[in-house]
């Protein structure tokens, strides 16, 4: 099948590219080790796969051997505005609590009760999520870009100087 015109911006690592469509769909291909693609195994993808999640994507970002993603806060599922990672998983990137992959999206428990994450971010061997205003409110554009008008900002991850 043909992908999707893209109406956001596609994100894209070394060795993946994931491609986010309006309708919140998810696509990723390039090399799979670790579960990096998400779409439940460790093939390669030469051509976008389509990555199963909960409900539409409202967020997502690309690491070196991991991916983060959060479900749309205003979608009709029971995930909605949860903060799922995958990928590879040993040094803690993913926010499960241990060192194994995960092939697919998986729920990130440690966030509590926070409002929906209105942006993350997956470094090398870091993520972040960062949650909307107590409201539910999203930052202006302008303040987001200068880290201000988030509720919470998580991060978990590889650490050190």
């Amino acid at each position: 099948p043909a992908l999707p015109p893209a109406t956001r911006p596609e994100v894209a690592t070394d060795v993946a590219v994931a491609h986010w469509t309006g309708a919140g769909r998810v696509f990723a291909c390039g090399a799979g080790a670790s579960g990096r693609l998400g779409t439940g195994d460790e093939e390669n993808r030469p051509v976008p796969t389509l990555v199963p999640l909960p409900g539409p994507a409202a967020a997502l970002s690309a690491g070196g051997d991991h991916s983060i993603v959060t479900i749309a806060a205003d979608a009709c599922v029971p995930l909605a505005g949860a903060v799922l990672t995958f990928g590879n998983g040993l040094i803690g990137a993913l926010g499960h609590g241990s060192k194994h992959h995960c092939l697919k999206p998986t729920v990130v428990l440690g966030l509590g009760h926070e409002p929906a994450a209105a942006c993350v971010a997956a470094g090398t061997g870091q993520s972040l999520a960062a949650t909307t205003m107590a409201d539910g409110a999203p930052p202006s554009p302008a303040d987001a870009v200068r880290g201000r008008g988030f509720r919470c900002v998580f991060v978990w991850g590889i650490g050190g100087a």
